[in-house]
C-alpha cells in the first residue's frame, strides 16, 4: 500500500477490503498528476478493474525464490519492490506496475512469459519515463543480465546476503548482477 500510495502522489489511495480486493479511492488533492503518476494510476486501474477479471497476486517479503516478482509463482516481493525507491529512471512504482501488468497479461490474457514480461516492461517504461528492452534472468542462471535504458541511475541493495545492484554506464547500457 505504501508503494502504491507513493506512486499515486496522494491523488488516490489504495484500499484493501476484507475480501482482499484492492480498490483506488480518489482524494481531494488539487494539483496535476505527473506523467509517471498518471501511468501508474492507469496500470493500477487496469489491474483492479473487476470487469476485466480477477488478477490474483501473492505478496511476500524477503522470499529467496522471488526476486522482485515471479511470473511462475504469481508473487511479488514487496521488500524488493520498495528498495527501488522514488528515483528518476527507476522506482518502486515502476517495479510494482511492471509486476502487476505482467500478472494481468498472464492471468487474464493467457500470455506466456516473454509477452507478459514485455507488457510489464512497457508499463514500467511509461511509469518511469524510460526506454529499455527485455532484460531477464532465468531462475538458477548466473543472475547476470544486460539490456538498454535511457536515463542515469544507480541503485543497489542486499537480499538474502547477496548484493543486488543495477547501474547505468555511459549512455544507455545497463548491467545487473547479483
Amino acid at each position: 500500500m505504501k508503494t502504491a500510495n507513493t506512486g499515486l502522489g496522494g491523488f488516490y489511495k489504495t484500499k484493501i477490503g476484507k475480501d482482499g480486493l484492492v480498490a483506488l479511492e480518489k482524494t481531494d488533492k488539487k494539483a496535476t498528476m505527473t506523467k509517471g503518476q498518471k501511468a501508474f494510476y492507469k496500470s493500477l486501474s487496469s489491474v483492479t478493474d473487476l470487469k476485466k477479471g480477477d488478477v490474483k497476486v501473492g505478496l511476500v517479503e524477503s522470499k529467496g525464490e522471488v526476486l522482485v516478482g515471479s511470473y511462475a509463482l504469481s508473487q511479488i516481493d514487496v521488500d524488493d519492490v520498495g528498495k527501488f525507491g522514488t528515483g528518476k529512471g527507476v522506482s518502486a512504482a515502476g517495479a510494482l506496475g511492471h509486476e502487476l501488468i505482467e500478472q494481468q497479461s498472464k492471468q487474464l490474457d493467457g500470455k506466456g512469459y516473454g509477452d507478459a514480461h514485455q507488457d510489464g516492461i512497457n508499463a514500467e517504461n511509461t511509469i518511469n519515463g524510460t526506454v529499455r528492452g527485455a532484460t531477464t534472468v532465468a531462475p538458477g542462471a548466473s543472475q547476470e543480465a544486460s539490456g538498454r535504458i535511457t536515463g542515469t541511475f544507480i541503485t543497489s541493495y542486499v537480499k538474502n546476503g547477496q548484493n543486488i545492484s543495477v547501474s547505468v554506464t555511459i549512455k544507455d547500457k545497463i548491467k545487473r548482477r547479483s
